[in-house]
């Protein structure tokens, strides 16, 4: 379902803005993030639970721990019912190692997805600590927002094919700071022609390019506005730039990845519409001799002769 987003129109990505405020809000788009562990974790690779439960987390909230700490017992429980328990850490003040640290003093084994840039956080809404959602993923829609405590009768109640009771007001908690948000009417005027334009030429023009191997080419800002809610959604499910090395463990040759401002700017900036701005296209002006051999002509080229597949039937191994 996601992937079709390709194909949506430039009307379409102009009128995000006012669809993040709608009914669609409670629909919760499909995101990768890395756990306190370096493991990787998809939303959408859930499509088989019963139910998908994430709790904000921030590791110097002690209410918030009180919380991780009920929200363990919980999924003790229900993960034989087929219900999936991740903690979503979007805190500014902490990193791989604090989370770590504190899960590991509190002997919580649960995952906790660490949200660097706050752009999952913020979609989410999670201002608090300890706040709990419950994402059906029939519809990847949430259907229950408030306290832990309001978790586990939502669960049965979905088990049990029941309707969902009222949410319990989350008590009150520590507050997740997300300063991109007292910023977000601003977003329209990050510049396409200063910004975005040559942070696509840097980390994307090498394969979205004529002759490259890129499925589209970032030619000019239309192409860049009619295909910029699959880039949205592409930058958060960590597949473009294609590039997967953990930074935790070191810094690499050739590497092609967005900075965590690059991700949030770049983002923040599709959801104000993408707008065209002032100035002159960078990426419908630019001109760039692109070697044949990215990497340096070969020793050894070996042409692999043509085979033809039948339309149906069984091809033998080859």
């Amino acid at each position: 379902m996601h992937r079709c987003h390709q194909f949506v129109s430039a009307t379409a990505v102009l009128l995000l803005p006012y669809l993040a405020n709608s009914a669609n809000a409670n629909l919760v788009d499909n995101f990768e993030l890395l756990d306190q562990r370096g493991d990787a974790h998809e939303l959408y690779y859930l499509s088989d639970a019963n139910a998908v439960v994430l709790m904000a987390h921030a590791s110097g909230c002690v209410g918030g721990q009180h919380a991780a700490g009920e929200l363990e017992k919980l999924a003790e429980t229900y993960a034989p019912k087929g219900v999936e328990v991740r903690l979503l850490n979007s805190s500014l003040n902490d990193n791989r190692a604090t989370i770590r640290a504190a899960m590991d003093a509190e002997d919580n084994g649960l995952a906790v997805l660490i949200d660097d840039t706050q752009l999952i956080g913020e979609s989410l809404e999670f201002w608090q600590a300890g706040e709990a959602v419950v994402i059906d993923p029939a519809t990847w829609r949430t259907v229950y927002r408030g306290d832990i405590d309001g978790v586990a009768p939502t669960l049965d109640a979905i088990l049990g094919g029941n309707p969902v009771p009222a949410p319990i007001a989350l008590q009150a908690s520590c507050t997740v700071a997300f300063p991109e948000q007292q910023r977000r009417s601003s977003h329209a005027d990050i510049s396409y022609a200063d910004t975005i334009a040559p942070l696509l030429i840097e980390k994307c023009l090498t394969c979205h390019r004529p002759g490259g191997i890129g499925p589209w080419v970032m030619s000019d800002h239309n192409m860049v506005l009619g295909f910029s809610l699959m880039m949205r959604e592409v930058v958060r499910t960590q597949r473009m730039p294609p590039w997967h090395a953990d930074p935790h463990h070191g810094q690499f040759n050739n590497d092609r990845s967005l900075s965590v401002e690059e991700k949030k700017t770049l983002v923040h900036w599709i959801e104000a519409g993408a707008p065209r701005g002032e100035g002159a296209d960078p990426l419908a002006n630019f001109v760039h001799d692109w070697p044949e051999w990215g990497l340096g002509s070969p020793d050894v080229v070996v042409d692999i002769p043509a085979k033809e597949v039948p339309a149906t039937g069984v091809v033998d191994y080859q």
